[in-house]
């Protein structure tokens, strides 16, 4: 634990990551024994990606962890008049449809919104990660759409 800030935090993490791990394999493992489609493999995925969401939570918490105190990532200086991200941003995004109504079909299942959401990692792109506007562009049926992104939270 040398490349923690705080060992004792860093081992409750280890121990809590290898905790989350044995309920994701379990539902994992379910979901494979179900019949596809079935009620039963959509409960096991369900438990699942709430498993994977834990556990990436903890993860990131350990990463931060290894960061050392009051680190700031050097930015060369012909760089430093661009907007810097010193360290995560979560960047949360409901995607409509631009038609009135509109629903995204996903599998027979429709749904009147998307929502994607990004973690943008500040230690490793301070300069990248800065940038207040994120364009993303996805393909729909009716071409290409545009969104930019100016709400931002660090953690």
């Amino acid at each position: 634990m040398a490349s923690c800030r705080e060992a004792d935090v860093c081992k409750r993490l280890l121990k809590d990551i290898d905790t989350t791990l044995d309920p994701l394999s379990a539902a994992l493992k379910d979901s494979q024994e179900a019949f596809n489609g079935s009620e039963q493999e959509r409960d096991a995925l369900d438990k699942a990606y709430i498993a994977q969401q834990k556990a990436t939570a903890l993860l990131t918490q350990l990463e931060e962890q290894m960061v050392p105190a009051n680190y700031v990532t050097p930015v060369p200086p012909e760089y430093s008049d661009l907007p810097q991200l010193k360290k995560r941003a979560t960047v949360e995004m409901i995607i409509k449809k631009g038609q009135q109504g509109a629903q995204f079909d996903v599998n027979g299942v429709n749904f009147p919104e998307a929502k994607l959401v990004m973690v943008i990692d500040g230690y490793t792109g301070t300069c990248i990660g800065g940038d207040r506007h994120a364009i993303v562009s996805f393909q729909s049926l009716g071409g290409t759409v545009g969104l930019t992104l100016s709400a931002w939270h660090s953690s």
